[in-house]
């Protein structure tokens, strides 16, 4: 769904990624906007694989919003260098106004 909307917005190459194939992505020929993480994923949390996209990915700086159900992960997700946090649920409209400041401003 997050996916569909962003597309709708206009935006190129949105694809839903698992976090195996995150990594796998970003260390090949192709360049990232915007990445959107969620800190619950399956086999590594979206706060470790942020941390290894920076680490792997020192120089180029590629903005992202962190989501989570759990409130307690926004001040981490912050720290570790996200320029957003969405709380689930969020609204259609937080998603939006995350993605065009994230891209604006970076």
């Amino acid at each position: 769904m997050l996916c569909d909307l962003i597309s709708a917005k206009g935006y190129t190459n949105a694809s839903w990624m698992t976090d195996e194939s995150a990594l796998a992505c970003l260390g090949t020929a192709h360049q990232y906007g915007l990445l959107i993480l969620d800190m619950h994923m399956p086999t590594v949390s979206g706060l470790d694989l942020m941390r290894q996209i920076r680490f792997k990915n020192r120089e180029i700086y590629v903005p992202v919003i962190a989501m989570s159900g759990d409130q307690r992960y926004r001040t981490v997700a912050i720290k570790a260098g996200a320029c957003a946090f969405l709380l689930k649920p969020f609204a259609i409209e937080e998603v939006e106004v995350a993605v065009y400041k994230a891209l604006l401003i970076y």
